[in-house]
């Protein structure tokens, strides 16, 4: 299963920084503290972080620096020495300094730097403290924002294998907010993050490829990346259901498509269009036995939740039922079960409300 996966994984992540902390690797020290701290957090693992970072510093990893809560002061004058070497991971340490205490122009001097040398954390840090679009920052830095070396930084950061960067590239260009709109740029930063394996950049490159590039083998291929990536992506699993439906980039595949339409439509973010396809499966008996009265009861629960050609669906199915003398009860009465699930579960939380309202439980005081 996925979680046994992850235990053997988080077990074999454990072995290694445990050998690299052996081995006095700065970096791993800090890492090992995190995981101790927030996925192993064993009472004995809490009691080694505090330790454990305190060796870290001593090493010179700023991270476990600031865990320990020492003076920058000391830090500065060994990352500096570092820096006149030609140190590029002492450069981000040292701009990452300067950036948390406001010295922001300080901070850009030493990214840069790193950037100079393609170090991948400093072009992200520049990424972000370039861009106009962030509320990130403190108003004294917004002055020295520039959107153009933004976009510098965050292509060379992508272009060097940042994941996260070039995800955010792919939606700089698909919004169009500080570049024109221009999704064939978008895709190569999509398929950089989804080779890297972020999944709402499989979603993204695939429904480019479906609606962009017309190259529905591949929307195929990254909508079931996507879902693997993230099971719960019910816009993603719609997408490949519709392509199935449509025989698009695949063989047309009815059952497939009832399955993946079903799943899309009951999802905790239903997808309202799959409620609609899924009525029509169930109209036609496309990869389903055909069912009138399922057919309105989807048609009706999309067109309650708005889509309009919906509700022309219904409509037409109901004629249809009434002129072939077909029985509409079992839709109403699915659609009265589901209401009445909805007011009793709205009653319980207004009775709920009323007991704490009643405590005193939302008054609101003050000193």
């Amino acid at each position: 299963s996925m979680i046994s996966l992850f235990c053997s994984f988080v077990k074999i992540l454990n072995r290694l920084l445990e050998q690299l902390v052996t081995e006095k690797n700065p970096r791993a020290f800090n890492i090992l503290s995190q995981m101790y701290d927030h996925i192993l957090p064993s009472k004995i693992n809490k009691s080694k972080v505090s330790e454990i970072n305190s060796r870290g510093a001593e090493l010179g990893d700023v991270f476990c620096w600031i865990e320990t809560g020492r003076e920058f002061s000391q830090m500065k004058k060994l990352l500096h020495k570092l820096v006149s070497k030609g140190n590029k991971t002492a450069m981000a340490y040292l701009g990452y300094l300067y950036e948390v205490s406001g010295d922001f122009e300080s901070a850009i001097k030493y990214f840069e730097m790193g950037a100079n040398k393609n170090d991948i954390i400093c072009c992200d840090f520049l990424f972000g403290m370039y861009r106009t679009d962030t509320n990130s920052l403190p108003e004294n830095w917004h002055s020295l924002c520039n959107n153009e070396k933004a976009i510098y930084y965050g292509k060379k950061g992508a272009l060097l294998g940042h994941a996260s960067t070039a995800n955010q590239m792919g939606n700089i260009y698909v919004n169009g907010d500080i570049v024109p709109e221009d999704f064939s740029k978008a895709m190569p930063f999509y398929e950089i993050a989804a080779e890297h394996g972020v999944p709402a950049a499989q979603y993204a490159l695939a429904i480019c490829y479906e609606n962009v590039q017309k190259d529905f083998a591949k929307a195929v291929y990254w909508f079931e990346k996507a879902i693997i990536s993230d099971p719960d992506n019910s816009d993603a699993i719609f997408e490949l259901g519709y392509l199935y439906d449509k025989g698009l980039g695949t063989s047309q595949n009815y059952e497939r498509a009832f399955e993946l339409y079903q799943k899309a439509a009951n999802a905790k973010k239903p997808v309202v269009n799959a409620m609609n396809n899924f009525g029509f499966l169930y109209q036609t008996g496309q990869g389903v036995a055909q069912d009138y009265a399922l057919a309105l009861y989807w048609y009706e629960k999309a067109a309650t939740n708005g889509m309009e050609i919906a509700k022309e669906n219904a409509k037409f199915i109901r004629n249809e039922m009434s002129r072939n003398n077909i029985d509409t009860s079992p839709a109403d009465e699915l659609r009265r079960k589901q209401k009445g699930t909805g007011d009793e579960l709205r009653s319980e939380l207004s009775s709920i409300t009323d007991e704490l309202r009643a405590s005193g439980f939302f008054n609101i005081t003050g000193n």
